[in-house]
């Protein structure tokens, strides 16, 4: 591991904000005020938080919170970052070599301690804080004094008791020998705690590796979960015929729409041809009979002829009375005409009765067609599309969605069924109550620390 950036904000013994970037070789942190910076236990606290809040002591006085981050370089190459809230919660976050953008790895206390010592690469506490950190308590400067009198009564020098190895060839005796015996004894005992502390600190490690990897291997369905619940989300929301108040057919009458508005186009021709056929067969307009002078020529040439007839034949000569035979013809005229007038008055009142039955079977065509487009035009508003081709697309949407939903679920269900899954899922409780029992057994024997 390498340190790579520390930054700090209302932490004491620092700037009330900074960040310090730390470069390969030896580097000096000033701090600004006569108290010294305490590097060491901030890095221990960001790095083996228990999440109790402990770290909270760092707090510079005066400030109500205070935020520490810690970037790294783990022994796999990645480029880590530690962030807490002193007194409160923390974050890891992973840089992404692709993006160059921070990753959220976890935001629990345990989760983020397995990854670094099992990912990261980061040692035991009990390691890292007396082999990788020095810190003023360790100092033989601060270690408590012995009294004078005896410092001046035993010189290791003169006496022999601590000889050099240049020139020691022989170890002499204990002078005090039930002092020795006891120190030996209190040695042995320190031997085998440590080797017991060694061992279960191993253990503890090895166990803690195995349950974060059996973790990210059971973490791996939660992406495919995810996918799942909105892919679900998005087919219940989906609308449907029902949901919209549409009929259950309304795909069908977007097929079959195409066909009966060429119906409806066809009928409406037909029915305009009709009608042109019909106004030119009757007349414009039909005169009245009073204006005709086909008519009353024939009618003046009649009375003419009979009053001739009846004057002549009887005042003149009987032969003239022949001349009322020509009444027949000009009366015959006079009549044909008025018949003929009659026969258009006929034909015009039958034009009007036709007329109402060409809008009647207009309105019966177009009634026809609403009935089959009204369900068209209430699912394009209701699905707020321009064109009806839009329709199909959205209404088929719920199809396709939950042809999605059935993929997922298929591949969450092959993934859960390999047996490395089955096998992590069966680990995970094991692995934690073992961990358990090991940090429970590493708190009863504690840590020590060597004279």
């Amino acid at each position: 591991m390498q340190f790579a950036e520390v930054a700090v904000q209302n932490v004491r013994g620092f700037s009330p904000a900074g960040r310090f970037a730390l470069k390969a070789g030896y580097l000096v942190l000033k701090p600004p005020s006569a108290e010294s910076s305490p590097l060491a236990g901030l890095s221990l606290a960001l790095l083996f938080a228990d999440g109790r809040g402990s770290d909270a002591s760092f707090i510079a006085a005066g400030a109500k919170s205070g935020k520490a981050a810690l970037t790294f370089v783990g022994v796999d190459g990645v480029t880590y970052r530690v962030l807490r809230d002193l007194g409160g919660s923390g974050t890891l976050h992973r840089m992404n070599a692709t993006t160059q953008q921070p990753e959220l790895v976890s935001s629990d206390a345990s989760e983020i301690s397995q990854f670094l010592r099992g990912q990261a690469g980061l040692p035991p506490k009990t390691t890292f804080e007396q082999v990788y950190c020095l810190q003023p308590a360790q100092l033989p400067s601060r270690r408590p004094r012995r009294p004078a009198a005896a410092a001046a009564k035993v010189d290791p020098k003169t006496s022999g008791r601590y000889p050099s190895l240049a020139s020691a060839s022989t170890v002499l005796p204990a002078e005090d020998i039930p002092a020795a015996e006891a120190k030996l004894r209190a040695l042995e005992q320190e031997l085998v705690a440590s080797t017991e502390v060694d061992s279960l600190q191993f253990k503890a490690d090895g166990v803690a590796s195995q349950l974060f990897d059996a973790e990210q291997r059971l973490k791996g369905t939660e992406g495919l979960k995810v996918a799942i619940s909105e892919a679900e989300a998005a087919w219940r929301a989906a609308p449907t015929p029902e949901s919209l108040g549409l009929p259950q057919d309304i795909v069908n009458r977007l097929k079959r729409h195409p066909k009966v508005l060429a119906r409806r186009d066809e009928a409406l021709a037909r029915l305009n041809a009709d009608r042109e056929n019909e106004a030119e067969a009757r007349p414009a307009t039909v005169p009245p009979l009073t204006r005709n002078t086909g008519f009353w020529a024939g009618l003046g040439a009649g009375v003419l002829f009979l009053a001739l007839a009846v004057g002549l034949g009887f005042g003149v000569d009987r032969t003239f009375r022949y001349l009322a035979l020509l009444d027949i013809p000009a009366f015959g005229v006079a009549a044909f005409l008025a018949l003929r007038y009659v026969d258009d008055l006929q034909k015009a009142t039958r034009h009007g009765s036709k007329e109402n039955r060409f809008d009647i079977r207009e309105k019966k065509i177009l009634e026809e067609y609403e009935a089959e487009a009204a369900p068209l035009r209430m699912a394009q508003k209701a699905l707020d599309v321009e064109e009806l081709d839009g329709i199909a697309p959205a209404l088929e949407r719920k199809e396709l969605l939950g042809a999605r939903v059935a993929e997922l679920q298929d591949q969450l269900q092959t993934m859960e069924s390999d047996p490395d899954y089955l096998a992590a899922a069966a680990q995970v409780q094991s692995l934690k109550a073992e961990a358990e029992a090991l940090n429970d057994e590493l708190t009863q024997k504690g840590t020590y620390v060597r004279d």
